[in-house]
């Protein structure tokens, strides 16, 4: 460019370049400006012409300008003055960089650098360069203090002086060759542990990683090192921590194992026997004796098994099984337990499963009925009045997953929202004082929690006091092979048409008695109470409508099912009605009275759906092989017109023997004893059983042991034969131990007689699945109390 000179100078001369950098149009635009208004600093021009004048010339002056559109530019300035003859300036010749850009990137490296030596200097870690050959080019602070040597004394020698030789060999493997090879460091996120030497000689343990860089065309090694000794300390002091920590678990799960032995093994006699006995015919005050003697034993068993199960989860122990399983069949044998206790409480105990709930699933029945029994167990205990509803239905079906939603909801005293997280706590209670009314260990509800945490879902609890409580969950089960075909009505084309009456005060029973019998495809009618339902026979029978079959609930206010049924036959027309009554008493005489009544079925609940169509097909006369006939149809008809199975009980300790077998000869089967495994070896010889029940700890030869030699025999010959272990032992791995064995299930001592036969029911009826029916796989449940 070229100006003239003074304060009002001008530009006369441009090339493209400065107006593209100045942001104008052309060099007319250019020359009508000012030198001086570009200047942002006035002075600025004043000096510069100063100089010109002074010197002669200036080179890279810098200056900021401002463009046309009101930014500002670094420029970097050089130029000369023109004189003529008399030595006068006549105009200024330049040339102008713009520097903005520059100017920035020098000013972020500058703070770069800095940010650099700070965090350098402040870094705990030793960092090193190196070149390709191991030779230290960098050394910062941390690395002076961490091995003794400052910069002077290290920088150019090779890394192999500051590491244990051993160890630099490793080393050499592990990164150096590899860099040297490659130029990469270690991948990403791995170190490796060596043992580094400190000016003084001294070892102690460092992690390296390694990264690589190029550096005028030539690869260098960044080397970080920190200092572990502390941390292997810790951890060798861990270490030794944790194997005294497991040999302790190691003797306390031997002892719980033990102790659970030595208790479990009398308490099985004693529950046992107990219940045997309050089966025979016994004088009021007996009765009352044995049923207090039974209902403690019960309570004594219950905190066993909450503190070995507590055992277990403050160890970390608790593992899931993951088997087939039937829902409807197992949740109603937990069920039935409970079902007494209800009824003694005059509780309505319901369990509804909705019909689109899969039956067939895959994972740990038992930890599942735990949780139900406890939530429910829970609801028994804080609830006087109404009723408790366990309800599942399905949330969602992918592929081969379901989610199911369970909730146990009551009418009892309700929670504090302030106690209703403290309540999943151990030993927690929402009602902690010394003399509260309500006992328990507290441990039912922590011991759930965990349990349904492990099964992937969340214990939760929404409760109003005074209004009661909802303890509800979801989980994910696997579905078994073909579940979703399973999903179905049971085939019942002979019941379709017939009308049946349901009697019962209580409105979920009723609700859900319509839904199963309606699924059947039976015409329904509802009444909630005697005076209603006679009106509606009444009614039907003016009308000339068919009437097949009345289901009354025993126990209802005002008119109970008896006098109901008392007050149907004296009518006219109603002598041939078929009458099943439902029971959770089991009141003796009860069977005597329905004989005099004409009562065709007296059902104990919660009733197997399996049962309850079977004992509506027997009394209508539906079923070809039985006739409709004067014998009162009960659970234990049903279970009569069964296969009887041909058991052998291995069992060395005398009570024990005895109790299972009675305990077989109520369900009608025959049995076979052996006292050790030996003696059942030689039984299977010359015949053949359907179950075998083998007890695992047993003199001679144990039933481990006897599984392991019957499996063996069955390879050669092809057949399995069904065997259920009988232990005291209840510890976590007891069962893994039985299943590696070869045998098919596990029950533990002391026997509930619902658990007892719901394992043999399972087991049978698992073994003859190859050419099971759909009506036997859709087993299910409506407890009703």
């Amino acid at each position: 460019y070229r100006t003239t000179p003074g304060p009002s100078g001008k530009f006369v001369e441009v090339n493209p370049a400065l107006i593209e950098i100045l942001g104008y149009k052309d060099k007319d635009d250019l020359f009508s400006m000012k030198v001086s208004d570009m200047y942002l600093k006035p002075g600025d021009r004043q000096r510069l012409n100063r100089k010109l004048h002074k010197y002669g010339s200036v080179k890279n002056e810098e200056l900021v300008l401002k463009k046309k559109n009101g930014d500002q530019i670094l420029v970097a300035v050089t130029a000369v003055a023109v004189r003529n003859e008399t030595g006068k300036v006549i105009y200024f010749d330049g040339v102008l960089e713009d520097i903005t850009e520059t100017k920035h990137m020098q000013a972020a490296l500058h703070d770069s650098e800095e940010k650099f030596k700070a965090m350098n200097a402040a870094a705990q870690d030793a960092i090193i360069m190196m070149d390709d050959r191991g030779r230290v080019s960098f050394w910062n602070k941390a690395a002076e203090i961490m091995f003794g040597y400052n910069k002077r004394e290290i920088i150019g020698k090779n890394l192999h002086t500051l590491l244990v030789p051993a160890y630099y060999h490793a080393a050499q493997k592990e990164g150096f060759r590899h860099f040297r090879k490659t130029g990469k460091g270690n991948a990403v996120g791995k170190t490796v542990e060596l043992v580094a030497l400190n000016k003084d000689g001294n070892e102690f343990n460092v992690e390296l990683s390694l990264s690589g860089c190029q550096i005028k065309g030539k690869w260098n090694a960044i080397g970080i090192v920190r200092n572990i000794s502390f941390r292997k300390m810790a951890e060798n002091d861990l270490l030794e921590a944790i194997e005294m920590t497991e040999a302790a678990n190691k003797a306390k799960s031997e002892f719980l194992a033990n102790m659970s032995h030595e208790i479990r093994t009398p308490m099985n006699g004693i529950i046992g026997m107990t219940e045997l006995a309050l089966n025979t015919d016994l004088t009021p005050l007996q009765e009352e004796y044995l049923t207090t003697v039974k209902d403690s034993a019960g309570s004594l068993m219950r905190i066993i098994n909450d503190i070995l199960d507590f055992s277990k989860t403050e160890a970390g122990k608790f593992e899931l099984e993951n088997i087939d399983f039937n829902l409807r069949e197992s949740l109603s044998h937990s069920m039935n337990a409970l079902a007494f206790r209800s009824h003694e409480k005059g509780l309505e105990l319901i369990c509804h499963i909705h019909p689109n709930v899969p039956d067939t699933l895959i994972g740990d029945p038992g930890r599942l009925r735990q949780i139900i029994i406890n939530l429910v167990g829970n609801a028994l205990k804080f609830t006087s009045r109404g009723e408790i509803v366990v309800e599942i239905k399905m949330n969602s079906i992918r592929q081969n997953n379901a989610k199911l939603s369970f909730s146990v909801t009551d009418t009892g005293i309700g929670i504090p929202e302030d106690k209703q997280q403290l309540i999943f706590d151990s030993f927690a209670q929402a009602d902690g004082s010394s003399t509260r009314q309500y006992g328990g260990t507290g441990l039912g509800l922590a011991i759930s929690s965990q349990l349904v945490s492990l099964m992937g879902g969340q214990l939760k609890v929404e409760s109003k006091m005074g209004r009661g409580s909802k303890f509800y969950f979801d989980v994910q089960f696997e579905l078994q092979k073909n579940s979703r075909k399973k999903i179905t009505a049971i085939a019942t084309e002979d019941l379709i048409g017939l009308h049946a009456i349901v009697v019962d005060d209580n409105a979920t029973n009723r609700r859900i008695m319509e839904e199963l019998l309606s699924s059947w495809r039976l015409k329904i009618s509802q009444s909630d109470n005697g005076a209603s339902a006679l009106k509606n026979i009444k009614r039907l029978i003016k009308e000339k409508k068919s009437l097949d079959l009345i289901i009354i609930d025993a126990q209802m206010p005002g008119m109970d099912g008896f006098e109901l049924v008392e007050k149907i036959r004296a009518g006219p027309d109603t002598s041939d009605l078929a009458i099943i009554i439902m029971s959770s008493s089991g009141r003796r005489g009860d069977a005597a009275r329905c004989r005099q009544l004409g009562i065709s079925g007296y059902l104990q609940k919660p009733v197997m759906q399996k049962d309850l169509l079977k004992a509506i097909r027997i009394v209508l006369g539906l079923v070809k092989s039985e006739q409709k006939c004067n014998i009162l149809v009960t659970r234990h008809t049903i279970r009569e017109s069964e296969n009887k199975l041909h058991i052998l009980l291995v069992e060395d300790n005398l009570i024990n023997r005895k109790l299972a077998v009675k305990m077989l000869e109520t369900r009608g089967f025959n049995t076979k004893v052996a006292s050790q495994g030996k003696d059942a070896l030689s039984l299977l010889k010359d015949e053949h059983f359907d179950l075998i029940l083998m007890d695992v700890q047993m003199p001679v030869m144990d039933g481990l042991t006897a599984t392991a030699e019957i499996r063996k025999k069955e390879m050669e010959t092809g057949t399995h034969i069904p065997i259920i272990a009988m232990t005291a032992y209840a510890m976590d791995g007891d069962r893994e131990r039985c299943l590696q064995a070869g045998m098919d299930d596990y029950v533990s001592k002391p026997f509930d007689s619902q658990e007892f036969f719901r394992v043999i029911d399972q087991v049978i009826s698992s073994s003859k699945n190859a050419g099971v029916s759909l009506e036997s796989e859709s087993k299910g449940e409506i407890n009703m109390n």
